[in-house]
């Protein structure tokens, strides 16, 4: 995988996906499918797909992780409304408008 921006290229190793989740309607958990389509408007069937700031949403294993033992419960991917479960990346370090090539 390959993060870009407009002041860097980086080859990201040891990055996984550990689940890809949609949601048909806005407020509910997304449910994790075998694979997702990605176009200029976000994530196929997705209900946050559209023109605007938030067309697809990644999150990390490891905070799902974190929130789990505060929660003293198992978090189910999608269950944050994700739509990339990512395990090896610190999402934190990315911003809007970055690229991510694999």
């Amino acid at each position: 995988m390959y993060i870009q921006n407009k002041t860097m290229s980086i080859e990201a190793k040891n990055i996984n996906i550990l689940a890809v989740n949609i949601s048909e309607a806005k407020g509910t958990i997304k449910k994790p499918v075998s694979e997702i389509h990605l176009n200029e408007s976000g994530v196929e069937g997705d209900a946050h797909a559209g023109k605007w700031h938030r067309q697809i949403s990644l999150l990390a294993k490891e905070s799902v992780d974190k929130f789990a033992v505060v929660a003293g419960r198992k978090i189910a991917y999608g269950e944050f409304a994700e739509n990339i479960t990512t395990e090896g990346m610190l999402l934190y370090e990315a911003s809007p408008l970055d690229r991510f090539y694999c």
